[in-house]
């Protein structure tokens, strides 16, 4: 049997693309993907059949995407990884990475990276745990 949990689509503290502006929708696709990548080497590499994932809830305004944690419940190790990876990141900083665009206003500006290696500027602090 599997189970998800929920992550979200940033850290807790980053401001999250407006599905609703003109560009939100690429905005909220490359933000999931630079979250799961941050998680991950925060957390390390999901245990046994545990993975990420980015599950998309319609909206009035579109489709909106957040990163999950797809997990075993009957699996310890994944049960325990899961819990542990809801609580996700308070920065991007956490994961030594910078955000894959620039929020101004409630606005997307500039380009929108979408190879979460790219965003990679540092270390991760562990220290944020």
């Amino acid at each position: 049997m599997r189970d998800h949990l929920h992550v979200g689509p940033t850290p807790a503290e980053e401001e999250c693309a407006n599905i609703a502006e003109p560009r939100g929708d690429v905005a909220n696709r490359a933000e999931c993907i630079a979250y799961r990548h941050a998680l991950e080497r925060f957390y390390g590499e999901p245990p046994n059949e545990a993975r990420f994932g980015i599950k998309s809830q319609l909206h009035e305004f579109g489709s909106y995407r957040e990163v999950v944690i797809y997990y075993n419940p009957d699996d310890e190790l994944e049960a325990a990884y899961a819990f542990n990876v809801e609580a996700g990141l308070g920065t991007w900083a956490e994961a030594g990475m910078r955000a894959p665009f620039t929020i101004i206003n409630g606005l997307v500006v500039g380009p929108i990276e979408t190879d979460p290696s790219e965003l990679v500027v540092g270390e991760v602090n562990h220290a944020a745990l």
